[in-house]
């Protein structure tokens, strides 16, 4: 500790403020827990900014500050994740007073999220990263008191949130789940404060830079997607022709699976009995060829039928016959898994038989061909 405070005393003795050094002196400080000291360093590499404009928060681009260069960017970026992270540190002294760690809190997330959108001026994917993931921390900490416990302070967190997907979703992390955990994180903000036509809009954007034809590691995350966008689509229509749109969705999509997901998710959203049921048989329909894949979705239907009161005339079908198609299948399923483990056990006795075999078979150790023509010519 008494090292970075005479090198804080060199620095302020300095006829400039260096920002690099400052901020290098912050992260430093925070490697060693040191978060009192990483703060005023990360404070003080403020000071290399010209005085109206040391609101970072408010900076929209790196053009509204000329007089930083992209590598100033980097490190005040790197400054405000440090002073987020000293004031994280703090949640283990303020006791149990939800009104303080809920403050504590959200200035943190402030700091992150300004953070990840320094970072993203300078296409730092990293940096940005990194600042998304203590932004996710500072939200997610303590579920049943956080940020995210009541309506009113998940409202408060949606302008964080957007700086760090927006930061994320431009720099197109290396990590698609991650990248997908926060906008969904976002969508479920904006719905719960009722903002539907803005969670609309969030998720149309998304088709930017996470493609809902995208492939291997992304997949699983263009599911999601395209299951908050047929959401969307039930909750806040761009149009009157809904089932157009979501025609058009489904079109962008490549796997029953991604369709089927889509297919739930409208019904889910949907207001209406009629739309309810032609979603959830269409979900089901598009795992046709994918019988052991359509059991949930054949399960979830017939609890559905069963909780609304749709009659099995209106719904073509009846709970019964979904849940005993369900059982068949998981009958078959399992019954072709046991012929696999029989016939692997059948190939493994065959295997070890044949050793056997070559091994009773085989000449003893010593005896060779030249030695049994010598026995026979004698």
């Amino acid at each position: 500790m008494q090292d970075i405070r005479t090198a804080m005393q060199l620095l302020t003795s300095a006829p400039a403020v260096n920002l690099e050094l400052w901020s290098q002196l912050s992260r430093a400080a925070g490697r060693h827990a040191y978060w009192q000291l990483a703060k005023e360093c990360a404070a003080a590499a403020l000071g290399a900014l010209p005085a109206d404009k040391r609101g970072l928060k408010a900076v929209a681009a790196a053009g509204d500050v000329p007089e930083v260069s992209p590598e100033g960017w980097y490190w005040l970026s790197v400054a405000e994740m440090q002073q987020g992270q000293a004031v994280m540190s703090l949640l283990s002294t303020s006791g149990r007073d939800a009104a303080i760690q809920l403050s504590f809190q959200h200035k943190a997330l402030s700091h992150f999220a300004t953070s990840a959108k320094l970072a993203g001026f300078v296409s730092r994917a990293d940096l940005a990263g990194a600042a998304a993931r203590l932004a996710w921390n500072a939200c997610t900490t303590n579920s049943t008191a956080g940020l995210l416990a009541a309506g009113l302070t998940r409202a408060a967190v949606i302008p964080q949130l957007k700086t760090v997907t927006a930061a994320l979703n431009a720099s197109r992390p290396a990590d698609p789940s991650f990248q997908v955990s926060c906008n969904i994180l976002l969508l479920e903000c904006l719905t719960a404060a009722g903002q539907w036509p803005a969670a609309r809009q969030h998720v149309d954007s998304l088709q930017r830079s996470l493609p809902l034809k995208s492939h291997g590691p992304a997949a699983a995350a263009a599911v999601a997607v395209a299951g908050w966008r047929a959401t969307c689509l039930a909750r806040a229509p761009a149009s009157k022709r809904i089932m157009e749109d979501m025609n058009r969705l489904l079109s962008e999509l490549s796997t029953p699976q991604a369709k089927a997901h889509a297919w739930r998710a409208f019904g889910q959203a949907c207001s209406t009995v009629e739309e309810q049921l032609a979603a959830r048989k269409a979900a089901v329909a598009a795992l046709d060829r994918l019988p052991a894949e359509q059991v949930e979705y054949q399960l979830e239907f017939a609890e559905w039928m069963l909780v609304s009161g749709c009659e099995a005339s209106t719904a073509g079908t009846a709970p019964e016959v979904l849940l005993q198609t369900a059982i068949d299948t998981l009958r078959e399923v399992e019954a072709a898994a046991t012929e696999d483990v029989d016939a692997g056990e059948a190939d493994d006795t065959s295997s070890v038989y044949s050793h056997a075999t070559r091994r009773t078979t085989s000449p003893p150790p010593g005896h060779t061909a030249s030695a049994e023509r010598r026995t026979t010519t004698n």
